[in-house]
């Protein structure tokens, strides 16, 4: 075995998403869905003012432009939902809190 090679174990998938590594672990999902490198310049966002978010409605708006070509047509609320389970993944939750607090702030004012 050479050092730049590790050895990892046995994946075993069923087709539908779901990855397991071994019986031992719980299954790990595998995003079928993958946001663009480059936005859509000529697609229009939606407005997400109306609604009660985590985050404010113009990252929503922003991340809207680098969903995948197929997502683009679904319902508001499930680009909602799918854009913030990235957010939550990647976003840590003392930042989420930051900004919650500073909306709130602002509401005040």
């Amino acid at each position: 075995m050479s050092g730049d090679r590790r050895e990892s174990p046995p994946v075993t998938a069923g087709g539908n998403g779901v990855v397991l590594q071994d019986k031992k672990t719980a299954p790990v999902m595998v995003p079928s869905q993958r946001l663009r490198l480059h936005p859509n310049k000529d697609h229009m966002p939606e407005s997400y003012e109306d609604l009660q978010l985590d985050f404010s409605p113009s990252v929503f708006r922003s991340l809207e432009k680098y969903l995948p070509p197929n997502m683009l047509s679904d319902s508001r609320e499930e680009k909602v939902k799918f854009m913030r389970d990235i957010l939550l993944k990647y976003l840590p939750h003392g930042e989420r809190t930051r900004v919650m607090f500073e909306l709130t702030q602002l509401q005040v004012v």
